[in-house]
């Protein structure tokens, strides 16, 4: 179906039936008001601060539909969201969504891209409350804001760094660019390869976030989305210290050093990780 044919109110009528929250769930309960109305009313809960962010997907820029399905872009743009709560500590409650619709997004790539949301809507226990839509001569995009929240004593800055202390990441380093780099070398956005997943469909580490500040375990957290220097480099020049890298120490997955071997030989893979 062809979105002029829905039209805006025919679309948010469908968004509003098919992602309201369960009638029972505490994010029901936190919800005043949901989508219809001017604004959406959430109530804070007692003791936590609420925490907010937001991150836009542009085609062209931040994805090729040539190397992401709709579905997938959908998924990313809720999880690189998430991810930004998880570096604070926090648990993701709410979210709003922004489209950008040029003339070639047709209904069914709609549908695709909300599948992919749904998807992150079950795994990290979601409510979408509202959003704007918009005809655009640009390109394609999505804007998602996530309304999150965390308990005061619980939340982890960037900026608490302490002389002495050692860094951790979750994961293995470089998947996800060497993955764009294999899509681009073969032009095939199915296949079934580890570092195109990472690529794809990033993980937001949500639980492991969580269980690190419940436990107050580290002294500073961030968002590694650019890449290690770089976000590294955020945390350093907020807690006023310099860092130290051991470079054989930073977590390589096998399929990198695979993929370096065959198509990039003269590469280090570790120039993946870093940069």
């Amino acid at each position: 179906m062809k979105l002029k044919a829905l039209g805006e109110f025919g679309f948010i009528e469908q968004i509003q039936k098919r992602f309201s929250p369960p009638r029972f769930s505490d994010l029901h309960a936190a919800l005043a008001l949901g989508i219809g109305d001017d604004t959406a009313a959430i109530i804070p809960s007692a003791q936590k601060y609420t925490l907010l962010t937001t991150d836009a997907l542009i085609e062209g820029i931040h994805f090729d539909q040539a190397f992401s399905s709709f579905q997938q872009v959908g998924y990313k743009a809720l999880s690189v969201n998430v991810s930004d709560i998880a570096a604070m500590g926090g648990m993701a409650r709410f979210f709003l969504i922004s489209l950008g619709l040029p003339d070639h997004i047709k209904g069914n790539d709609l549908n695709q891209l909300y599948r992919g949301i749904t998807k992150g809507i079950k795994q990290f226990e979601l409510a979408l409350i509202g959003g704007n839509t918009s005809a655009t001569k640009g390109p394609f995009f999505i804007s998602i804001t996530l309304v999150g929240e965390v308990a005061k004593k619980e939340m982890v800055r960037r900026s608490g760094a302490k002389l002495g202390d050692t860094l951790y990441v979750t994961g293995s380093l470089g998947d996800a660019a060497a993955g764009l780099a294999l899509l681009k070398k073969s032009m095939n956005r199915n296949q079934a390869s580890k570092l195109v997943r990472r690529y794809q469909a990033p993980s937001a580490r949500l639980r492991e976030g969580r269980l690190l500040a419940k436990e107050r375990i580290p002294s500073a957290m961030i968002d590694l989305s650019d890449s290690l220097t770089a976000d590294l480099s955020h945390i350093m020049r907020q807690s006023r210290l310099g860092a130290e890298l051991v470079l054989d120490r930073i977590p390589i997955s096998s399929s990198l050093k695979r993929y370096v071997k065959k198509y990039e030989a003269e590469t280090n893979p570790i120039e993946y990780a870093l940069y």
